[in-house]
């Protein structure tokens, strides 16, 4: 790929102007690209993540400044030649990131960054469009800077991906997505099951989409897809209203393209029993996926994700978070009810003691036992179990 491709590459606009800038004066210095583009990409990643530098990355980043300041005043080209030559061996870049010249991250930046015991959140909050959040998370996905996981990767943290949207992760002066993250690290694929889950929602971009594809190409595990339509825009103003068909149209190819690009071990639907609107009820949201979505995709994945082959896993409630949710609710306490659908030959596996408990459950009090993320509370509508801080998951 050439210097115009490569530039065209990088997903943030910041980053492609610093290294256009940077690039048209070297080449109006005659330098070659072969020297210039490397420089320019190590200098953005320095200049982009200046924060996160310890004091050898600080002088390096002068050193850089230095040299562009010299370009740009005409100094000899054999001496430029040289400077670029030197430098160049330095500088970071995605195959060696020179973990000696970041900092390791302070107390402060691991409490902000949501680091805990050994686990690193690699993205903080969400981006999709749901009206409720089992897990309460921001409304704005954030990806931690690749610095900041260098450095908690060399304090011995692993990475911690499961109570987000992974496939929004991008750092944009290393140009790094999710995907990248995983082949950087090297993780071994068995250690990601039972770790990714998606909505599948970054694939209505383009970035979010090209993303996808590389996971499909290295056969990234992924475990699990939630298909729901609790979204802004999907939910008509007034009950009795059609759904927006265009929009139907539009999450439809996305779900397809998830099953196509992620080929999940579990379905996870999200309707309610009692929704006021029809989009949103358990008869429909089984229809949109074997009409709408699965119409979509080839007739071997037809066969594979067709639910006629898969099983109930469980029913947990999961209680909305939000606070315009209000405008949704047909009665008080509004639920919604969560099922996972896994492949037939799994399904005991998660089903047998499960269904137990729940023929056992009286209305007037829940079952309690524990299983391996704590205590939880069997009710007859479903399983449910009371998190830290008061937030109702919807795992076991």
């Amino acid at each position: 790929m050439n210097a115009q491709g490569i530039i065209a590459s990088y997903h943030s606009q910041r980053a492609r102007a610093f290294l256009k800038k940077v690039m048209a004066t070297c080449d109006n210095r005659g330098l070659p690209q072969e020297l210039s583009l490397p420089f320019a990409r190590g200098y953005l990643i320095l200049d982009g993540h200046r924060r996160y530098l310890a004091e050898s990355g600080q002088t390096l980043l002068e050193t850089a400044r230095t040299i562009e300041s010299l370009v740009e005043q005409g100094a000899p080209q054999e001496e430029l030649t040289g400077r670029l030559e030197e430098i160049i061996l330095t500088l970071p870049n995605r195959a060696n990131p020179k973990v000696e010249i970041w900092q390791l991250p302070s107390k402060e930046e691991i409490n902000a960054w949501g680091f805990r015991k050994q686990y690193i959140i690699v993205v903080d909050g969400c981006s999709d469009p749901c009206l409720f959040c089992c897990v309460a998370a921001p409304a704005k996905s954030v990806s931690m800077p690749f610095p900041v996981i260098l450095g908690g990767h060399e304090l011995g943290l692993r990475l911690d991906w499961s109570h987000s949207e992974p496939f929004y992760y991008f750092d944009p002066y290393f140009n790094l997505d999710f995907v990248d993250l995983v082949q950087e690290f090297e993780f071994p694929y068995e250690w990601l099951a039972n770790q990714i889950f998606t909505h599948g929602t970054p694939l209505l971009t383009k970035q979010g989409l090209s993303v996808a594809q590389k996971a499909r190409a290295i056969e990234l595990p992924v475990e699990r897809l939630s298909i729901h339509l609790w979204h802004k825009g999907l939910i008509p103003e007034a009950v009795g209203q059609a759904p927006n068909d265009y929009q139907l149209e539009r999450y439809a190819k996305m779900f397809a393209q998830a099953l196509e690009y992620f080929q999940p071990r579990i379905l996870h639907f999200i309707a309610s029993d009692r929704a006021v609107h029809q989009c949103l009820s358990f008869p429909f949201l089984i229809g949109f996926h074997e009409e709408r979505v699965l119409s979509k995709v080839s007739r071997e994945l037809r066969i594979k994700y067709s639910l006629a082959n898969f099983a109930p896993a469980h029913a947990p409630v999961i209680r909305p978070t939000v606070d315009d949710f209000s405008i949704y609710q047909n009665e008080a306490p509004f639920v919604i009810r969560s099922v996972e659908y896994i492949r037939r030959e799994r399904a005991s596996l998660v089903t047998g003691p499960i269904l137990e408990l729940q023929k056992q459950a009286r209305p007037e009090g829940a079952i309690e036992f524990a299983d391996r993320f704590g205590p939880c509370g069997i009710y007859p509508d479903g399983l449910v179990r009371q998190y830290p801080g008061g937030i109702v998951g919807n795992w076991f």
